[in-house]
């Protein structure tokens, strides 16, 4: 028992240690950095925030630890209510340009999820499913790259 107590000690001190040298993490991070003072870079870069927390929820919503079915079933339901999230994310006011990246990327997205939702009625070997969830997926990365390209264009950039 004085372990564990001196564990926990030890634990709480280490973290007000760390808290009081770099201070507490902000929960609203910015992925981007923004080139000068880029009104555009920044709309593009809150839109890309909100989705990245939006695909951060997807995961707390899932049991990785369920039986095989039932992660699946959840898996489905997160992709489904992330892409609903993200897929009404206003992006009136950002590039055309932009605008078409983005949505083709929420369209990869969208036709990822209807597959996943139709495999959960539908029996399909493991290679075959395998086979098109990369192909899916690829297809994600793909739009992925090409909605960071455009935003880079306009003055958001990785900060690494």
């Amino acid at each position: 028992m004085m372990k564990f107590i001196t564990g926990i000690v030890a634990f709480t001190l280490t973290f007000i240690f760390s808290v009081a040298l770099v201070g507490f993490p902000k929960a609203d991070f910015l992925p981007f950095e923004i080139r000068g003072n880029n009104q555009t870079a920044r709309n593009i870069a809150s839109l890309i925030q909100r989705d990245v927390r939006n695909g951060d929820e997807r995961f707390d919503k899932i049991d990785f630890r369920a039986e095989r079915s039932a992660y699946f079933v959840e898996y489905a339901k997160a992709v489904n209510e992330y892409v609903d999230k993200s897929e009404s994310m206003n992006d009136a006011d950002l590039p055309t340009d932009f605008q078409s990246a983005w949505r083709e990327h929420m369209k990869a997205w969208r036709d990822y999820s209807n597959f996943l939702n139709k495999c959960e009625t539908k029996k399909m070997g493991d290679s075959d499913f395998a086979q098109l969830d990369k192909n899916y997926n690829r297809e994600i990365s793909v739009t992925w790259s090409e909605v960071l390209q455009v935003g880079r264009k306009y003055g958001a950039t990785l900060p690494y």
